[in-house]
Parts: C-alpha cells; structure tokens; sequence
C-alpha cells in the first residue's frame, strides 16, 4: 500500500482515524555498536548480540541487533510520531 499522510494533526487523532493496511513513515533511529551490545547484554546476551569476535563464527558473520532492541526503537518512533498525543501517560484527551 502506498504512504498515506493524514490531514489531522496528531494531537487530534482519534483510534478510528487510523486507516487498516496503511503505511507510514516513522523517521529512523542511529544505533551505535556499543549501544546494540550494552542492550542485548542486559536483555538478550547471545553472543551474535554482544561479541563481535565470537559473532563472526555463527551463521550471520558479524554482529547484530536484537529484535527486541528493534522492537524497543519501533515503539519508540510510534509514541513520538505516530499515536494521538493524548495516548502518552500524563496527557489528556480534548
């Protein structure tokens, strides 16, 4: 399906706003080495996660990430951009 955009302001967005098999473009998240292996280190030690040496001999052949840790970041660029404001904690709805 192609890109949709919405013409209502975030802040504005109710459930039903969201339209079923569309896609949207959330933006991107950098991550570094260090902080792919300081997360898996505490949430999914396996060493094709958090040994780059050790990483080489299994079947990906280098370091990486965890799919929880892309997971987390996914959640991450959907609070921000995509749900209603109203939905983050500490907010209310209009």
């Amino acid at each position: 399906m192609e890109k949709s955009s919405f013409g209502i302001r975030r802040e504005d967005r109710y459930f039903e706003d969201y339209i079923p098999g569309s896609v949207y473009r959330f933006g991107s998240a950098l991550v570094t080495e260090d902080e792919m292996i300081c997360f898996a280190s505490h949430y999914d030690p396996q060493v094709f996660h958090t040994d780059p040496d050790e990483a080489r001999k299994t079947v990906f052949g280098a370091l990486v990430a965890s799919g929880w840790l892309t997971a987390a970041l996914s959640m991450r660029l959907l609070v921000e951009h995509f749900l209603p404001g109203w939905c983050k904690p500490g907010l209310t709805r209009h």
